[in-house]
């Protein structure tokens, strides 16, 4: 993973990020949002202000 190359993470928080995903995945009410989604979200947000005023 790039993390751990650029030494900002170890191998056992991949480990443990990597079993809380599995977990998660397991459960039929889980919603995973990526970075992306958010900050569309954000943006989207942003100009609907803008339009208003």
């Amino acid at each position: 993973m790039r993390l751990v190359e650029l030494g900002r993470v170890d191998e056992k928080w991949t480990a443990s990020i990597r079993r809380e995903i599995e977990k998660a995945e397991s459960e039929l009410n889980t919603w995973l949002i990526t970075s992306m989604v958010l900050e569309i979200l954000a943006e989207r947000k942003t100009e609907y202000r803008g339009r208003i005023k």
